[in-house]
């Protein structure tokens, strides 16, 4: 199945498909305060009735510590330090919140990231508070370098400062060598590690180009545990196909590497049996006893011929209930 045409705005679908699929792993990806509780909605009608969409919004609770398996898995663990409250205000404030909640809302900006762009998050940020009655933590994304982010945004006696998480920052090189290692000592990707693979061109920035396909069929050979997983991760990884592919016809070949139509097939299937078994649940209780009953009734009629402790073995039925 061939794409009929090229994604719109691929970079803010990749962060909205992390938000609405892959909440709690790109919580750990991009090392957020607090544990995940939940991604939320994205969509906020502002004050004069028009409606305003956040690229990702997750609700995190700052109380509740991290099982040791998801400190494992993000290889980093999570606390709040008397540093960071005195540097982001909505920390503090979280911690005397008596719910102990608190939103982040996330903000990816691929072209730039200046003073108009500060204002439109500060605005999400007074909306989502507003909203929900909880502080807000504001991140942005990016793959442009800090050096050329402005990183304040005054207004009135307000001061704005969000977190911004480049990735620039970040080492795709030394991630994608470390992976290919991990791929060839036949190891299992950890549901953070895929993530972090398939965000690689992105470290990359504008060069994402020079390695998406590297990337792609290094994607399509490692295993996962966790095959729904593997799933949401090849959607977002398509977006980035979608970002750094260039031409359609480029963009179906990188498809193919990850055996998009299969995975997507494989969706389709997981889906439907989703709703299926959904369907059986309804139905099950009321035929639960009838069913039993007959099983039973028709092991019975075999226990003459083939013995009472053949017919247990094989119908896995006790045998005082055979008798």
């Amino acid at each position: 199945m061939k794409r009929p045409k090229k994604m719109y705005n691929p970079e803010d679908m990749f962060i909205k498909r992390s938000n609405t699929y892959l909440g709690r792993v790109m919580h750990s990806f991009l090392k957020l305060p607090g544990r995940y509780v939940n991604s939320r909605t994205n969509q906020y009608p502002d004050f004069f009735g028009k409606e305003r969409k956040t690229d990702a919004t997750i609700l995190v609770d700052l109380e509740l510590e991290m099982e040791e398996s998801e400190v494992l898995e993000s290889s980093y663990e999570v606390f709040v330090s008397e540093k960071e409250t005195e540097e982001i205000p909505q920390l503090a404030e979280c911690l005397h919140n008596e719910k102990g909640k608190m939103i982040i809302d996330i903000e990816d900006e691929s072209s730039k990231v200046d003073k108009q762009t500060l204002a439109k998050d500060f605005e999400y940020n007074y909306i989502i508070h507003y909203e929900s009655g909880l502080p807000v933590y504001s991140v942005i994304t990016t793959p442009i370098p800090l050096k050329r982010c402005k990183t304040c945004y005054i207004s009135g006696n307000t001061v704005f400062k969000p977190i911004i998480k480049s990735y620039d920052e970040m080492d795709g090189e030394a991630k994608l060598k470390e992976f290919q290692e991990k791929y060839e000592r036949g190891e299992y990707f950890s549901d953070l590690e895929g993530y972090e693979l398939i965000s690689i061109p992105r470290m990359y920035g504008e060069k994402g180009n020079e390695v998406i396909e590297e990337v792609c069929i290094l994607f399509n050979k490692i295993k996962m545990k966790n095959g729904r997983v593997k799933i949401q991760l090849a959607r977002c990884l398509d977006c980035l196909i979608n970002k750094y592919g260039g031409t359609l016809e480029e963009i179906n070949r990188l498809e193919g590497l990850i055996n998009m139509t299969k995975l997507i097939n494989l969706e389709k299937e997981y889906e439907d049996r989703l709703r299926q078994e959904g369907e059986e649940k309804g139905r099950q209780k009321g035929r639960q006893e009838g069913r039993l009953e007959g099983k039973l009734e028709l092991a019975r009629q075999f226990v003459e011929e083939l013995g009472v402790d053949k017919v247990s073995k094989i119908s896995k039925i006790e045998k005082n209930l055979l008798l």
